[in-house]
């Protein structure tokens, strides 16, 4: 063997060695981020939406949606009708 052969089994071993430490750090952040949200991601896989913010109401569902207002029956019957006087 010659020199070039050393330097490059050197040059494949110390990319395996990077190659396995960053398969090793991946394994890591898999298994720090994903385990602990295991049973959250089972579930909404399962199709359980969770709800983390309500939606706010429809503007067809507020009072103010309308720039005219909006009489009810007994509000209409209760404003007292123009009579005329003979």
């Amino acid at each position: 063997m010659t020199w070039n052969d050393h330097i490059a089994h050197a040059l494949g071993v110390l990319s395996l060695c990077v190659f396995a430490g960053a398969g090793l750090a991946s394994a890591y952040a898999i298994i720090t981020t994903v385990v602990p949200q295991w049973r959250r991601i089972s579930r909404l896989a399962m199709g359980h939406i969770e709800v983390l913010y309500p939606e706010p109401p429809a503007a067809s569902d507020a009072p103010h949606a309308s720039a005219f207002p909006q009489h009810r029956v007994d509000e209409a019957v209760a404003v007292p009708a123009l009579q005329v006087r003979q």
